[in-house]
């Protein structure tokens, strides 16, 4: 409702002669798909939200297995200690994602993907080798993993409005939408899938892995358009 009552649209160019055709959904589909770079951008995106919930299905039962849990009346809360290794990585996310602005103008969008997504890989391997629960939380909260992933999602954002044709940016970004959710879906799947035949800790090897994936992906995207990482924000301006 806010939307349309709120948002005033600039009339629509059209093309002269034209007639006020419309190109069909799978033309413009097809047009994407061969957009340099593009489909690697979807893969970096499907990938992203694949590593982001990996991790939370086996968060619940790992959790209580750790040392230094939270404890009230001599009773440990396991409740809140769950609550706190799913919450504080989401409010990192929004942090990050809220100044990921800053970092993309000073470094450009491609080279801040490249770096957002190596280091976060970096942080999440970290974590299988920890067997306590505030390094856990610490690990998973600002400046860590979780932040680190909220700057590689903006990143992934300007990219593909520099890839993307003007005329087709609402068939760019309504491809990727989808994917991202799909894989999102997938990733709790995984999770519960990796930890039932590689174990508890082995989510964080599988999500750093993915995490190198998307930095490898996004240098391929790079390449493939052309372009240098620090020409990305200012194409995108």
């Amino acid at each position: 409702m806010l939307v349309v009552l709120l948002i005033r649209e600039p009339p629509l160019d059209r093309a002269p002669g034209g007639g006020g055709q419309k190109t069909s959904f799978a033309a413009q589909l097809s047009r994407m798909a061969r957009v340099p770079g593009y489909p690697a951008l979807l893969v970096c995106l499907g990938v992203l939200g694949l590593s982001g919930m990996l991790l939370y299905p086996i968060l619940p039962v790992l959790v209580p297995t750790l040392d230094g849990l939270l404890t009230r009346g001599g009773e440990v809360q396991f409740a809140t200690a769950v609550g706190l290794a799913l919450g504080v990585p989401g409010v990192a996310g929004v942090l990050a994602s809220w100044k990921a602005h800053v970092v993309v103008e000073r470094l450009g969008s491609g080279r801040t993907l490249l770096c957002s997504a190596s280091i976060g890989a970096l942080f999440t391997v970290a974590l299988f080798f920890v067997d306590s629960f505030w390094p856990l939380a610490a690990g998973r909260g600002p400046r860590r993993e979780r932040a680190f992933l909220g700057v590689a999602q903006v990143a992934l954002g300007a990219l593909i409005g520099v890839l993307a044709p003007r005329e087709l940016y609402s068939t760019a970004y309504g491809v990727a939408g989808p994917v991202q959710s799909a894989a999102t879906a997938l990733g709790f799947l995984g999770g519960g899938l990796v930890s039932f035949l590689l174990g508890l800790h082995a989510a964080f090897i599988v999500s750093g892995a993915l995490l190198c994936v998307i930095a490898v992906a996004g240098a391929f995207s790079l390449r493939a358009a052309h372009m240098r990482p620090e020409e990305t924000t200012t194409a995108h301006e």
